[in-house]
């Protein structure tokens, strides 16, 4: 490029040489003009349309006196010339001599050859900034190349770690799971295989002792027994207050209820209780002809009848905790890297300050021009010094050379950036959750020929946090999933045998004069023990026909009477709430005890509680389900009015009344018609086909009503069991026909 300027810039100056000049020594003096231009030379004027970088047109008088002048004063000496011939008189100019057409031709030439310079020096600036562009392009593009390797290098080391410690987290939580389980299966074995020991040595003392007891029985005296009674009779209060005598009997009978397998096995732990003696005894059947033969021969025992089991728990709080999760990863400089450059540099520093003061001391040693002091000792004492130092100082180089060696050496082993965890706040629940479990009986106590009953409960409390919503993805989850309790730990306990009691502490709780007793009649006693007892009248016809029924005292769900604002309806009094561990669902009485649901509402439960209107609770268990027909049938401890069933053909158009409790509203009714009578597929039916005999009915059903029974007037005709979504219908929902229950309970 730099060689074709130069072949043309010597071929302009040709030219102008030999045609240039000519033709300006050709020019008439009063054609001839210069220009000054703006870098100080000056050339002839051939046209004043381009005037190029002319930044002044001079004349003749003006060319001959600047053109004897440097470049560079030019323009200043233009002005002074150009204000001297403003005061002068005007003098005719010059022609133009052949020496000044020679200076013009050389100032031409010199004025291309500057041209050609400053050209040749933009191209070579040029050149050099574009090779220097060039060079920090390829360092950047190899310093990115390095950063993206090492981010990729980085980032799979990342991936791998965070592999590893998923592997890691499943093999322990696995590992764990195992482990719990085993030592649960252990425990659950030994208590089991510990229980059945004891009962098989319980057993076998009880038949000794009840052999025992026989005997003793045959050879009672009777004199003993007519002091016994007048005792007796002088202790006997009206208050219906328990005495305790001596030879108290008490009787602990392990009836078979709902959850009887909750209830504490009793420890005999005293002999004498306030200075009483006791008998105490347990009995796996209890009849009523044996309690009749036990009242005959004791007259004063307690009987201990299991009457129920129920668990609750109740969320008393909930916290809002907060905790952080990684999100993402990013690099930053690292501190050990640029500590250590800072180090490694200030070592450098003063090792070269350590030889410079080394190498100091050596040259006064080995100074042949050193004098004397005229002192010897004086002298022998500043070699000494010198020698001193000059060890000195080496040994601190090279122990500042070996520092910065192992610096260097950490240095090339550290890396230039670390990564950094991204962190994102998020908040978990942590649910403080009282539980409750509660045994109860029916505490029957015989004295002076008479019979009181009490409720006596044994209850066991614990308090469980619970977490929801906690991110398996944070840092702490191991230590904060141990921290709280799970679930699970609150399903154990609540299925958990009640822990074993004391015979010290019942009989504290059982004569506690604040409980109070109540008075029962011998028919009540016998019907507890056995529901199906029925006394044996010996009256004769007319007495029968005019005599006044006994009422029952038997409590079953019934309303409340003192109600000002609304007449209750009576059906509720067969209805109950079913509560679970997922939720809360509806249910009726088919047999006394016996009560009837869909199955989706205690599907996978541990625990099931009833409740009446009377907000009487109790247990029940699940001892039948179909799963075709979505029907479950519970057994429970409480007693209630079973519902009558419609039977016939049901009219289309019949109004319908749906009872339960949508979404919590506890006891509502809803009415509706009988939309159509259609087989459907049930819930659980995989495959699809309509096998299931269905009452559509317009009735409001909302979640809480399932299981609840669907009434024409005051029999059933079906159990609600489902309404279709509000978003894609209105006044859809079904009720299984009563026809498929009755088969059901078939």
């Amino acid at each position: 490029m730099n060689k074709n300027l130069l072949i043309k810039q010597g071929f302009i100056i040709f030219l102008f040489s030999l045609f240039i000049i000519p033709i300006f020594s050709a020019y008439s003096e009063e054609n001839r003009k210069f220009c000054l231009e703006d870098d100080g030379f000056v050339t002839p004027l051939i046209s004043e349309i381009e005037t190029g970088n002319c930044i002044s047109q001079i004349n003749i008088a003006e060319f001959k006196y600047l053109i004897n002048l440097e470049q560079e004063n030019r323009k200043e000496k233009l002005k002074e010339f150009r204000e001297l011939a403003k005061k002068q008189p005007k003098k005719d100019e010059k022609e133009i001599t052949q020496q000044d057409v020679k200076k013009v031709s050389s100032e031409i030439v010199k004025k291309s050859s500057f041209e050609s310079e400053k050209l040749k020096r933009i191209a070579a600036d040029r050149e050099r900034i574009i090779e220097n562009q060039k060079k920090l392009l390829e360092k950047k593009r190899e310093r990115e190349l390095k950063q993206l390797e090492a981010r990729k290098i980085n980032e799979e080391k990342r991936l791998k770690r965070l592999a590893e410690y998923e592997i890691a987290k499943k093999q322990w939580q696995a590992k764990l799971q195992a482990d719990l389980k085993a030592r649960q299966d252990a425990r659950l074995k030994k208590i089991a295989e510990k229980e059945k020991i004891k009962q098989e040595r319980i057993s076998k003392q009880l038949a000794l002792k009840k052999e025992q007891d026989l005997k003793n029985k045959k050879n009672i005296d009777l004199a003993d027994n007519k002091a016994n009674l007048s005792k007796l009779d002088v202790n006997k209060k009206t208050n219906n207050k328990i005495q305790i005598n001596n030879n108290l009997k008490i009787i602990s009978f392990k009836k078979e209820i709902v959850k009887h397998e909750m209830f504490p096995s009793i420890n005999r732990d005293i002999v004498k209780w306030n200075e009483k003696n006791f008998d105490y005894e347990e009995v796996e059947k209890l009849s009523v002809a044996d309690l009749k033969e036990i009242s005959n021969t004791n007259n004063n025992f307690v009987l201990l009848i299991p009457k129920d089991f129920d668990v609750f728990a109740n969320n008393e709080s909930q916290n809002e905790m907060m905790s952080q999760v990684v999100t993402g990863i990013r690099q930053i400089p690292n501190p050990e890297f640029t500590r250590l450059e800072a180090e490694i540099r200030d070592k450098e520093k003063r090792a070269m300050m350590a030889k410079r003061e080394a190498e100091y001391y050596e040259a006064r040693l080995n100074n042949p021009y050193r004098q004397s002091s005229g002192i010897g000792w004086l002298d022998i004492l500043s070699v000494v010094a010198e020698t001193s130092g000059s060890i000195k100082y080496w040994d601190n180089y090279r122990n500042l050379t070996d520092q910065v060696s192992n610096l260097v050496n950490q240095y090339s082993n550290t890396p230039m950036t670390i990564d950094k965890k991204m962190y994102s706040s998020y908040t978990y629940t942590v649910n403080n959750i009282k539980a409750e479990k509660k045994v109860t009986y029916d505490a029957i106590f015989f004295q002076n020929e008479e019979y009181f009953i009490k409720d006596f409960d044994i209850q066991d409390n614990k308090s469980f946090k619970i977490v929801n919503g906690l991110n398996p993805q944070d840092e702490n989850y191991d230590n904060l999933i141990k921290k709280f309790d799970s679930e699970n730990d609150l399903n154990y306990w609540n299925n958990a045998k009640i822990n074993t009691q004391p015979i010290s502490t019942l009989l504290a709780q059982l004569f506690n004069e604040n409980s109070a007793s109540e008075k029962i009649g011998k028919t009540e006693v016998y019907k507890i023990l056995d529901s199906s007892y029925e006394e044996k009248s010996n009256k004769s016809f007319w007495k029968n026909l005019f005599s006044s029924k006994k009422v029952d005292n038997k409590k079953i769900a019934s309303l409340p009477k003192n109600n000002n604002y609304e007449i209750l309806d009576s059906r509720f009094e067969s209805v109950v709430i079913i509560k679970t561990e997922s939720g809360l669902g509806s249910g009726f009485y088919v047999n006394d005890d016996e009560i009837l649901t869909n199955y989706h509402v205690v599907e996978k439960s541990n625990n099931i509680t009833i409740t009446d209107k009377n907000k009487n609770r109790s247990s029940a268990v699940l001892i039948k389900k179909d799963l075709n027909r979505d029907l479950a049938l519970l057994k429970t401890n409480a007693k209630g009015k079973k519902v009558i069933f419609f039977s016939g053909p049901i009219k289309q158009g019949s109004k319908v009344e749906a009872l339960g409790h949508p979404r919590g509203k506890t006891f509502s009714v809803s009415q509706g018609i009988v939309s159509a009578i259609r087989k459907e597929s049930s819930v659980y039916n995989i495959s699809g086909i309509d096998n299931v005999l269905f009452i559509q009915t317009d009735a409001a059903i909302n979640n809480g009503n399932s299981g609840g029974p669907l009434f024409i007037d005051e029999r059933v005709v079906g159990v609600n069991t489902q309404g279709l979504s509000k978003k894609t219908t209105e006044g859809m929902n079904f009720a299984i026909h009563y026809s498929e229950v009755l088969d059901f309970l078939k």
